[in-house]
Parts: C-alpha cells; sequence; structure tokens
C-alpha cells in the first residue's frame, strides 16, 4: 500500500474509479460512488466505495477487476478532509 496517498475529492476519486471499470466487460453502466468511513479501515483508507448489485451472469474475471480496480485506488487516493 501507499503510505502517501495522494488527497482527491469523493467526486474525483469515484470519477477515476468509475474511467477504469467503464471498460471492463458487462460493467460499461456500473456507477461507484464513494462515501468517507468514519475511522480509516485497517490500511488506513478514509474512504470506500459502493455499486449497484452486479449483472446475473457476470465473468468472474469482470467481477475481480472491479474489485482490483477499488483496491488500488484505495491504495492510491485519500479523500481530503473538507474542515
Amino acid at each position: 500500500m501507499n503510505l502517501m496517498r495522494e488527497s482527491k475529492g469523493a467526486d474525483e476519486i469515484a470519477t477515476l474509479i468509475n474511467d477504469s471499470v467503464r471498460v471492463v466487460p458487462r460493467l460499461e453502466k456500473i456507477k461507484v460512488e464513494v462515501a468517507r468511513l468514519p475511522q480509516p479501515d485497517a490500511d488506513g483508507c478514509n474512504w470506500t466505495a459502493h455499486h449497484p448489485r452486479l449483472p446475473v451472469g457476470i465473468l468472474p474475471e469482470s467481477e475481480r477487476l472491479l474489485k482490483d480496480i477499488i483496491r488500488s485506488a484505495k491504495g492510491y487516493f485519500k479523500l481530503w478532509d473538507a474542515h
């Protein structure tokens, strides 16, 4: 994990994730949203990603790519503090 994460807004992080997910087969219309966690998780990430239920019959590789994209983003970005 990248200990020096780049600070971005929730919309920016979501856009970066969604731009990457859009090229994954059968996930073109999935929209990932980002929300702040009350406390950073075990890896020090201060946000989480939510997405709608994946389409029936999705390839396991597509679901794995979605999770990898989100995991990678969590390693590189932190949600900026609005205070």
